[in-house]
């Protein structure tokens, strides 16, 4: 469901010249999210595959989570399988790993 949602805005982020706009768009449709607030601070979890694109694509990801006010740990190039585990490792076990941990 959220995918849905934010499909239009994820391609903007890649294809809107003006990045300023895209996260404006984003954020709009964020906030129509139920759960979603400011004042949560995510963390959110990046990888890639070997596609060329890749090299295009995460810097322009890490900047709009920076710009919302995400952290978020890249663990380079994964697998899906691999990225997922990350997150659910995260998950179960928040108290082995801080958010602080995961940005050394």
């Amino acid at each position: 469901m959220v995918r849905n949602l934010l499909e239009k805005q994820l391609e903007s982020l890649i294809v809107d010249p003006c990045i300023n706009h895209a996260i404006k768009e984003l954020l709009e449709v964020l906030h129509t999210l139920p759960g979603y607030s400011l004042q949560n601070k995510g963390l959110v979890f990046v990888g890639r595959d070997t596609r060329p694109s890749c090299d295009v694509l995460v810097p322009l990801i890490e900047k709009g989570l920076t710009a919302v006010g995400c952290d978020y740990r890249d663990v380079g190039k994964v697998t899906t399988p691999m990225l997922h585990h990350n997150v659910w490792y995260f998950n179960w076990f928040p108290h082995h790993l801080t958010r602080d941990s995961w940005n050394e």
